[in-house]
């Protein structure tokens, strides 16, 4: 398995390819990219229960207390969505207005700083 390190690393390892629709090569190309994804999903599952599990023992949080947290998150952008929340921040390199969603300012190509950590 992946170190967690590699959870954050952005998509991109499959190219697309859609040449010929006909052949049957972008089935396949989607395909291998959703199960790149799936794969993403589970080890972001896997480490957010054994970080989970390790506040509980250590630091003895309940359930309540993450939801909470949860909910404060999700709620810092006024949406109950479900998704972590994106800012708004000025790229160091270029001055220009980018989001912590992107892990690149879409001008300049400079990576993005206060992106979360998890984000995928």
């Amino acid at each position: 398995m992946d170190s967690v390190t590699d959870l954050s690393q952005p998509f991109g390892d499959a190219p697309m390819v859609v040449e010929n629709p006909d052949s049957g090569i972008r089935g396949r190309e989607q395909g291998a990219q959703l199960d790149h994804l799936t794969d993403r999903i589970e080890r972001l599952t896997l480490a957010s229960q054994a970080l989970w599990e390790l506040l509980q023992e250590r630091v003895h949080l309940t359930e309540g207390e993450l939801k909470q947290k949860m909910l404060e998150i999700d709620g810092r952008d006024n949406c109950l969505d479900g998704r972590l929340p994106s800012d708004a921040v000025n790229c160091r390199a270029c001055g220009r207005l980018t989001v912590t969603k992107r892990s690149q300012c879409q001008f300049c190509g400079e990576p993005v700083e206060g992106r979360h950590l998890f984000r995928a």
